[in-house]
């Protein structure tokens, strides 16, 4: 484990680091500089031989212990009234180890919080390859005990008995198994729960890259982007733990998700009927400024700010949980490549029933003639539509009225209106918002999944959640208009980057660009992504760097 953290690339990027900063040293101090460190690995070299040595010896007698324990004929030793078995000793010795260097490979010394899944991946290959060397002289299952420490498979629950018929009168199929997990997967995928619902300050989704990433203003010391929630990462992270711990995490954040819903719901769905009546005159005057008093006696009432911080966190554990599908999909597809096509002519033989409860991101594109879901999709070469399940059955308990959810795309589209809105920009770059509230389309995208009054194997499903994320945007790119017009009085809102955040909403929900030109033209979007460009989002911005068209002249003097 020594030479393998000795070799990582990092390694390497600080060894030049303090070789450059040696030199500078003695340059300044006018004396020679010290000879450079020796490189990872140094005591390998042929010149080097005497320095292991006594590795070598040590080795050697290690070996001839070990072998010594593992001969038949030593089998047992009595001495008095105690009987040695030097080969149960080997053996128990080789599991202590494991038992103590595979939670250590993952958690710091106190246990609570997780290394880096690369550096994991290089500090478990490291004590496997130690076990499997002692498992040459001595008869030990380390792979066997290696997926006792990750699976814990011993925990476990029978299938409930079927019970009742459906619509159809065909009997109801049992409950999936429910089964427990290893309590050092759940301590991490209760970890990565914890730590995409509270991002550090300047760590975003960014939806070019398929990971979280730091934007360029954040503090130097924010890299848990880096060090977790990249996709490099999270696929060492998947391959580490396998299909069971994906599994693991994606309950962990399914559960995270519904509670951010119960969050959202608070500010949608609300009991009192003043406030309700507020997001209705919302509804009905969208198209003029009858909307702008509604909004802001719900803005005094911190509504907008609670639902835009919940909804990002709701849409970061989504995007976070759609990633870790897609990385373990591809790294089941990599360790098993015949899985996929094997369940595929299952589904053919099950039909389209069966095909509704399976998820896209695990058989992909090719889904598209299996679901009958996927001609109501339109002729957009958009993606078919994933019939979410999971999450659907976990937060369909948050409906209490048929109707509750009605006015969810108006509280979206008067949330423009938020305090948290004053501070964000757009980072054209990353196609990003700073403060990580571009998430909020992903966010809109599964409530108008679980909550438009459909189960999610209804035939009209797609076409009812589409309708809800483009009421949205009709009724936020009305306002947004509203808003350009009367810019001065709204100086400290990024109406630019609202132009910019609805494009992105619209591309999420594979909604056409020639739906959203009906409301919001590109030539406004266009005009904005330019402003952007200048650094331009506000009015406030707008007189502090009026327009220059020299801006544009690409044959002035640099």
């Amino acid at each position: 484990a020594g030479l393998a953290e000795q070799v990582a690339p990092v390694q390497a990027a600080y060894r030049l680091e303090r070789r450059d900063q040696a030199l500078r040293d003695a340059e300044k101090r006018g004396v020679e500089p010290q000879p450079a460190e020796p490189a990872a690995g140094y005591e390998s070299f042929a010149e080097n031989a005497k320095l292991v040595e006594p590795i070598a010896v040590a080795e050697s007698r290690l070996a001839s212990v070990v072998a010594a324990c593992r001969d038949d004929d030593v089998g047992e030793i009595t001495i008095h009234d105690t009987v040695f078995r030097p080969s149960e000793f080997a053996k128990s010795a080789v599991l202590v180890y494991m038992q103590q260097h595979i939670p250590a490979c993952f958690f710091d010394d106190a246990g609570k919080t997780l290394h880096r899944p690369t550096d994991i991946e290089r500090a478990l290959a490291g004590t496997l390859s130690a076990a499997e060397r002692a498992a040459t002289y001595v008869d030990v299952d380390y792979a066997g005990y290696l997926a006792s420490l990750l699976l814990d498979p011993a925990r476990s629950e029978e299938p409930e008995r079927t019970q009742g018929v459906d619509d159809n009168g065909e009997p109801l199929p049992p409950k999936p198994l429910t089964r427990g997990h290893s309590p050092i997967v759940e301590q991490a995928a209760a970890f990565y729960t914890r730590l995409v619902r509270k991002l550090p300050p300047g760590v975003v989704y960014c939806p070019p890259r398929q990971g979280f990433k730091t934007v360029p203003k954040a503090a130097a010391d924010d890299d848990a982007a880096d060090k977790y929630l990249s996709s490099h990462e999270l696929e060492a992270y998947v391959r580490v733990v396998g299909a069971d711990g994906a599994r693991c995490l994606d309950r962990a954040l399914t559960a995270a998700a519904v509670d951010e819903m119960a969050s959202v719901k608070k500010c949608v769905c609300f009991k009192d009927n003043a406030w309700r009546q507020h997001l209705d005159r919302v509804r009905l005057g969208f198209l003029n400024g009858d909307w702008v008093p509604a909004a802001i006696e719900l803005q005094r009432a911190g509504a907008l700010d609670a639902l835009l911080r919940a909804a990002t966190r709701l849409g970061n554990v989504l995007e976070l949980r759609r990633l870790v599908r897609d990385l373990a999909a591809k790294t089941a597809r990599r360790a098993a490549p015949h899985l996929a096509s094997t369940a595929k002519l299952a589904l053919d033989a099950a039909g389209p029933r069966a095909a509704s409860k399976v998820p896209t991101w695990w058989l992909s594109a090719e889904l598209d003639r299996r679901d009958p879901a996927f001609a109501n999709n339109g002729n957009f070469d958009a993606p078919p539509y994933e019939r979410d399940a999971a999450l659907f059955d976990e937060a369909k308990a948050l409906v209490e009225a048929a109707d509750e959810w009605r006015l969810l795309p108006y509280a979206f589209s008067a949330a423009l209106l938020a305090n948290d809105w004053k501070t964000a920009r757009w980072l054209p770059d990353l196609q990003a918002l700073d403060n990580g509230a571009h998430a909020v389309s992903a966010a809109i995208k599964a409530l108008a999944h679980c909550f438009n009054g459909l189960p999610p194997d209804h035939p009209d499903a797609p076409k009812q959640s589409k309708a809800v994320v483009a009421r949205f945007l009709e009724a936020a790119a009305a306002q947004l208009n509203w808003m350009r017009l009367h810019e001065k009085d709204f100086p400290d809102l990024p109406v630019r980057a609202m132009a910019a955040y609805l494009e992105h909403v619209a591309h999420d929900a594979a909604i056409p660009r020639s739906y959203l030109d009906k409301f919001l033209p590109y030539a406004v979007i266009h005009a904005s992504l330019m402003d952007i460009a200048m650094g331009r989002q506000t009015v406030e911005d707008e007189k502090k760097s009026p327009w220059d068209v020299k801006a544009f002249d690409i044959n002035r003097d640099t």
